[in-house]
């Protein structure tokens, strides 16, 4: 009874004045306990003390299995913060950018705005230009026609020259390269390319037709490296009885077309009938189709006679020099004494301008 009464004693500190005032039987001090009760009581306490011990392992349990949870909810947490943290950065960052196109859209909305005067004032000017165009293409014409009237007056008189007894003709035929020839080099003296090209080449091509060969000429000035400073093309027509130019192009240093000049009347370059010491020659328009440029070219040339030559490649004998006078808007202005040989063609110029000083050309090789 005594050992009860310390066990019903250690429960009711244990488990406190509630459980012990849910027993099923209550005592009054100093009355003497029933034993029956006394089991009763510890028999209850005891069915409890197993419920809340079996409550008390399911929680532990529980508390197990959420303890992963929570530490993978606090990690999730932190990784959240993390992002959080970056987004703020990064609203920062865009916020910044957001206000630099703000002020760029401004900028350029100012821009567009000059522009737009720019381009009304271009309009005024382009529609000036055109008029002026205009008439200037109408004195061009006008002058083509008077060229080409006096082009027929020279060649009238070149022939009336040629039959007269006692003077010198020359026929360019005599003088001009063999059809095998394919290309020429020569050594350059003088203000070509600031004084900076060496070399010159020639490379011909030939169409033959049924009364006359075009024969297009594609020259480049070579600097010591071989690489090309100028670049230039010329179209020529060659019959019995007269060479004439057709038209020029001319190429920056990747081969891009920079002019393409066609003449309106083809240029009498050479003839079966050149008197010595008398003029022959031609003028007429140039109308380049790349940049919308219309000029005028007239060419004067003579025959002064037959000399030796001797340049790097050989020495030539029976050679017809010439004298030429050009002047044209497109081609520029220049004096040039050349030397042609037979079975050869030109083997040596020498040329004086005002734009562009001397120049010295001399035959170094021929192919074949």
């Amino acid at each position: 009874m005594k050992k009860k009464l310390i066990y019903f004693t250690v429960l009711g500190l244990l488990y406190g004045t509630q459980a012990m005032a849910a027993v099923p039987v209550t005592f009054t001090a100093d009355t003497p306990a029933h034993a029956a009760d006394v089991n009763s009581d510890f028999s209850n306490l005891d069915n409890r003390a197993t419920a809340n011990a079996t409550a008390i392992a399911a929680n532990a349990a529980a508390i197990a299995a959420n303890t992963p949870s929570i530490s993978s909810n606090a990690a999730a947490i932190s990784t959240n913060v993390t992002a959080i943290a970056a987004n703020k950065n990064a609203i920062a960052t865009n916020t910044t950018s957001i206000t630099t196109n703000a002020s760029a859209i401004a900028t350029n909305k100012t821009s567009t705005t000059t522009n737009a005067a720019a381009i009304s004032a271009n309009t005024t000017s382009i529609t000036g230009n055109a008029n002026a165009i205009a008439a200037n293409t109408t004195s061009i014409t006008t002058n083509a026609n008077n060229i080409a009237t006096n082009t027929t007056a020279i060649t009238a008189n070149a022939t009336a020259i040629a039959n007269i007894p006692g003077v010198t003709i020359y026929n360019f035929n005599d003088y001009t390269m063999d059809s095998t020839v394919t290309s020429k080099t020569f050594k350059l003296t003088g203000n070509f390319c600031n004084s900076t090209a060496v070399q010159e080449t020639r490379d011909y091509t030939r169409t033959v037709n049924a009364s006359s060969t075009n024969i297009v000429m594609t020259r480049k000035w070579l600097l010591s490296d071989s690489s090309v400073c100028q670049w230039r093309q010329y179209n020529y027509n060659v019959t019995a009885t007269e060479k004439t130019l057709l038209g020029e192009n001319k190429f920056n240093t990747a081969g891009t077309p920079t002019t393409s000049d066609t003449l309106a009347v083809p240029m009498v370059v050479a003839n079966s009938t050149m008197a010595k010491g008398l003029q022959f020659g031609s003028g007429t328009t140039v109308n380049d189709t790349v940049n919308g440029f219309t000029g005028i070219f007239v060419q004067t040339k003579v025959a002064l006679g037959i000399e030796d030559v001797t340049v790097p490649a050989n020495t030539y004998t029976g050679c017809l020099k010439t004298s030429t006078i050009r002047s044209s808007d497109a081609y520029g202005t220049f004096q040039q004494v050349s030397w042609s040989c037979p079975h050869v063609g030109e083997v040596k110029r020498i040329q004086m301008s005002t734009a562009s000083g001397y120049r010295i050309w001399e035959l170094s090789s021929i192919t074949p």
